[in-house]
């Protein structure tokens, strides 16, 4: 009797306590704007400044925002990417010293070159000089190719010491997932 009143009590004390954390809880006023108009499937976005602001399209674009304008020429030298379930151009992320070597990363769902019933998620590395992409170069592609187009991940941080972090999906593949 004395242990199922001590529970009990001890179940009260909780509920009471958890009472000031929610207590304390402000809804925090967001405010939304948009920044441009006549984008296609926008999902990544990178701060080159103030006023000019990268922005992935998943259709594979890359576009540029600068004084609050869509430019209407994308950025050249982007490399092709499958547009596709979850898939397309999606990642972006500067370099941390971007503005002493202008380079940029890029992660994207692409076709297998070799079956094009298969596809992967990569991440280059490219120079921006001006609209275009140039110096491109492979720095991650995910293996084995697979046959879904989903989940790839394709988020990219840079740590404080320079380390790029890259996120890979699983790809539905779920006889890969742990037996709980």
């Amino acid at each position: 009797m004395k242990k199922q009143f001590l529970k009990i009590s001890l179940l009260i004390i909780s509920c009471f306590m958890c009472l000031g954390v929610y207590a304390n809880h402000h809804e925090k006023e967001y405010k939304f704007e948009t920044l441009a108009e006549g984008l296609s499937f926008p999902w990544g976005v990178a701060f080159l400044s103030n006023d000019e602001i990268l922005v992935t399209e998943k259709t594979g674009k890359l576009r540029v925002i600068k004084n609050g304008n869509l430019l209407d020429e994308s950025v050249s030298g982007v490399p092709d990417s499958l547009f596709k379930g979850q898939g397309g151009l999606e990642g972006i992320v500067l370099h941390p010293d971007f503005e002493n070597n202008k380079y940029l990363y890029l992660a994207f769902s692409e076709t297998d070159p070799i079956n094009s019933k298969l596809n992967t998620l990569k991440v280059i590395r490219g120079k921006l000089e001006g609209l275009s992409l140039t110096n491109v170069e492979t720095i991650f592609k995910a293996s084995p190719s697979r046959r879904t187009a989903n989940h790839y991940g394709a988020k990219m941080v840079f740590l404080k010491d320079g380390t790029l972090l890259i996120t890979s999906g699983e790809d539905l593949v779920t006889e890969k997932w742990p037996k709980i």
